[in-house]
């Protein structure tokens, strides 16, 4: 019988008769001075029932995370195997002892020797980043097998990723992918996630929408935000939109405070998209999104401030473009190239920065950046004024389809020599890659 299942035996034992039966008891004692008595008395099991107790509140006994440590610490000094895990992973956290990976180490070793599949897993994982000191991908490896073989969910995922990502060991996509499915098979919901996405992406295994949709689904019904999230953002794709079932997922992972979850709630009621819209509701849950610095909901809140749907005007407005534009939002970069370039008070104008922050956004593809900065070259305001560059830049971004570089390329193009735009063409060529990452590949043929 494991020490798990010998616990409701001991209790009954410890109110009545049993393994404790023989032992000299206080009449009239409640069950916890009982069990301290046993636990003093040196009954391991006892021992570990009281540290329980004190590690949970349980019992009358006051929630006691030191006094829990020392039990379980007298236990695990005893052999006793779900004390020295469990006290390992109170040194992992640092709950209610100094947090020491060194010593969390030892006792997950002492529980993994006696085939205790969870410090199996974590004993891997203190090898495998070296946290404690010593790093070995092969040892961690071999306890991730056995912890795996054991059934565990989480030793089988971390087994499958190593191989299939192939960064820590040789890559060996088919092996890491026998892991991860017995993983998903049990209902494991990261698992589920990651097979998800690697049938969407279709790099590593044939691309397959169905089981990707599947996968997603069951991780999302199994409770993780991510998927959630996913299925939701799904759901909105559809012809039409099914916006109440995007609505009930987005609300299931904003219930777990996910920042994505929030944000779909808010837009989905601030834009008006259900039939039943609720502005409250929808402006209470992108104030949860920005507190989570969400970068999309720091630029939804900023468009806000700035159109004044709220109050706080440009000040608030490029406060929440500045933290989305550090956070690598490309809209917010554009938003504040532009009170750059205009002078948005507070701030002065500044080509310089609004060169900067329309390069960085470019840099992302955001076509209207793309057409901003090639004016910039083509003035000379805040970089050097390149009538080539110029051409280069809206070439790239009229092979993506914007127009207002189109119209600037064809207008440019008759006043270029034939060595200036020979050099601009083979620059659009390089930005393109720079500029255009993502972009249909047809777009490539349009650069003139």
């Amino acid at each position: 019988m494991t020490d798990r299942n010998r616990w409701p035996c001991l209790v009954l034992a410890v109110l009545s008769t049993g393994s404790f039966a023989q032992e000299p008891q206080t009449p009239g004692a409640t069950p916890l001075v009982q069990l301290r008595q046993e636990a003093r008395q040196g009954d391991v099991e006892a021992k570990f029932l009281l540290a329980k107790h004190y590690e949970q509140g349980t019992a009358g006994a006051p929630l006691n995370l030191s006094e829990a440590a020392t039990w379980f610490a007298s236990a695990a000094a005893a052999g006793h195997t779900e004390s020295q895990r469990t006290l390992a992973l109170m040194h992992l956290q640092g709950r209610g002892v100094p947090q020491s990976f060194d010593e969390a180490q030892k006792l997950f070793f002492q529980a993994a020797q006696k085939n205790d599949e969870i410090s199996q897993y974590y004993l891997g994982r203190l090898l495998l980043t070296g946290s404690a000191g010593e790093m070995s991908v092969e040892t961690a490896i071999e306890w991730f097998e056995r912890s795996a073989e054991a059934g565990h969910q989480d030793a089988q995922l971390a087994l499958g990723r190593l191989y299939v990502e192939g960064i820590h060991t040789s890559k060996d996509v088919d092996r890491g992918l026998v892991w991860i499915r017995k993983s998903a098979n049990q209902d494991h919901p990261q698992s589920q996630y990651l097979l998800a996405t690697l049938y969407e992406d279709g790099s590593l295994i044939t691309e397959d929408p169905i089981q990707a949709k599947s996968y997603y689904s069951r991780a999302a019904d199994a409770g993780l935000a991510e998927a959630q999230v996913w299925l939701a953002s799904w759901y909105e794709l559809q012809e039409p939109p099914q916006y109440p079932a995007a609505l009930r997922y987005y609300r299931q992972a904003a219930k777990q405070d996910n920042a994505a979850g929030h944000f779909g709630v808010a837009r989905l009621n601030l834009e008006r998209l259900l039939y039943t819209p609720n502005s409250q509701e929808g402006l209470r849950h992108l104030r949860q999104a920005v507190a989570l610095d969400h970068p999309a909901a720091h630029y939804y809140i900023g468009r806000m401030y700035g159109n004044g749907s709220l109050s706080g005007g440009s000040t608030r407005a490029l406060e929440h473009f500045q933290r989305a534009a550090n956070l690598g939002h490309a809209p917010a970069m554009y938003e504040l190239g532009l009170a750059y370039y205009q002078g948005t008070p507070p701030v002065k104008a500044n080509p310089g920065l609004a060169a900067r922050w329309w390069r960085k956004a470019a840099q992302q593809g955001h076509l209207d950046a793309q057409y901003a900065i090639s004016l910039l070259y083509l003035s000379g305001a805040g970089v050097e004024k390149n009538t080539g560059v110029s051409f280069a830049i809206a070439n790239v971004a009229a092979a993506q389809g914007h127009e207002q570089s189109l119209q600037l390329r064809d207008r440019l193009m008759p006043s270029l020599s034939a060595d200036v735009l020979r050099d601009a063409q083979d620059l659009s060529v390089e930005l393109f890659e720079q500029f255009a990452d993502g972009a249909d590949e047809s777009a490539r043929s349009r650069l003139k």
